[in-house]
């Protein structure tokens, strides 16, 4: 039988050639994208011939978009006293700085009729990471994104992610995409897994934050928004270096003529995010979960944004799992 050292070591270097492998994955992702992108920006002469052969008057369609835009900043202005900009802020590195404390230990929790339930306050080993794409096409727009601070403590999961997109130019000419993920690895000891069978986990959410999303369509501009928050929550056995995950659309907003902008704020398990998989009698797992931002616009005026780092009262946090095995 290792010694807690030991398995908290094995545990580290596991955590770590599973980072990479993300890290890899989503950089192979992101290549899949490409030649689409390159197709879309060689649409525009074919739009452009359109628009000549129909003799639009491309002057009074540029004088709209400038009004649009100034319509949409101007709004922009009234709720940026919620929004905070800070710089890319990505926590790449930091699973060098592995949480070691003494809290192995979880609370065994018994309801009457039921499973045995684990509720792991602290897990370890317990990391973090994060990623930031952007796409575009066209001139001119913003892809701002950011996974904010660093947990504040080794007994806060948090983050203060932050995602914007704003578009120029025509729709059918113009896209700005921002992706962030931010995730966190969580490590279960094989000395929670007392039976063989399915074990299920479930993070606790804290999300507070806000957004925007906007766009004005009209004939001849195709404009479109999109914003969507999510989370997955995958499990890895030993063996094992992928896992399917289970997605939870937190908020997900998108149309052609949308205005609109709210709070996101939840505090509690959500089953679409659990995560699962087989287990043997005493064999270890670990957790990875996944947040994303992502927003999406297209022509000019055109906003998308979830911001979550504005203030001590928004952030995401995941402070501790729940650990199930029927």
């Amino acid at each position: 039988m290792c010694s807690l050292n030991q398995e908290i070591a094995e545990a580290k270097n596991r955590i770590r050639m599973l980072d990479a492998a993300y890290l890899e994955e989503l950089k192979i992702q992101s290549a899949l994208s490409e030649p689409g992108t390159k197709r879309r920006a060689e649409d525009r002469k074919t739009w452009m011939d359109l628009l000549q052969s129909l003799k639009v008057d491309s002057a009074k369609l540029a004088e709209f978009e400038k009004a649009d835009a100034k319509r949409a900043e101007a709004t922009f202005r009234a709720l940026e006293k919620g929004f905070k900009i800070v710089p890319d802020a990505v926590l790449a590195g930091a699973v060098d700085r592995v949480r070691i404390d003494d809290h192995l230990d979880a609370t065994l929790v018994l309801d009457e009729g039921e499973p045995y339930r684990h509720w792991l306050t602290y897990p370890l080993p317990y990391e973090h990471n994060g990623k930031v794409e952007r796409g575009y096409v066209g001139e001119g727009g913003k892809q701002e994104g950011s996974c904010g601070s660093t947990p504040s403590s080794v007994y806060d999961a948090l983050v203060k992610p932050r995602s914007y997109s704003v578009g120029a130019g025509a729709g059918w000419d113009d896209q700005h995409t921002v992706s962030v993920k931010c995730w966190f690895w969580y490590y279960i000891s094989g000395a929670f897994i007392k039976r063989a069978g399915t074990v299920f986990v479930w993070p606790y959410f804290d999300i507070h934050g806000g957004y925007w999303v906007r766009s004005n369509d009209g004939y001849f501009t195709s404009k479109e928004a999109s914003i969507r928050l999510s989370m997955t929550t995958s499990v890895w056995r030993p063996e094992h270096t992928s896992a399917a995950g289970y997605t939870w659309n937190v908020l997900n907003k998108s149309d052609d003529n949308i205005d609109e902008d709210g709070r996101v704020d939840f505090t509690g398990w959500n089953n679409k995010a659990k995560g699962e998989s087989q287990v043997t009698i005493g064999e270890p797992l670990t957790v990875q979960v996944v947040i994303e931002l992502r927003s999406h616009v297209e022509g000019s005026g055109s906003h998308a944004l979830l911001d979550f780092q504005n203030g001590e009262g928004n952030y995401i946090r995941i402070p501790f799992i729940r650990v199930w095995v029927p």
